[in-house]
């Protein structure tokens, strides 16, 4: 299993169309962040801002928006 930069965009598209809480987002990217089955390099720093928020400032929906267009 690898979890591919599609993989993470179609989850956040999910969490912007409403389908998933910030919490599950959140749990999601903790859930991922730092596996070995991550290995496209521009998929773990966005694990990284999703799974912490405490460290990386709060959880907003343009932090999400942010993230995805990088991404894409």
């Amino acid at each position: 299993m690898t979890l591919t930069t599609s993989d993470v965009v179609v989850v956040l598209d999910r969490f912007l169309a409403g389908e998933l809480t910030e919490s599950q987002l959140i749990q999601w990217a903790d859930r991922h962040e730092c596996q070995e089955y991550v290995e496209d390099e521009s998929v773990a720093p966005a694990l990284f801002l999703l799974a912490t928020p405490e460290i990386n400032g709060p959880f907003t929906r343009d932090r999400v928006i942010e993230i995805r267009a990088k991404l894409s």
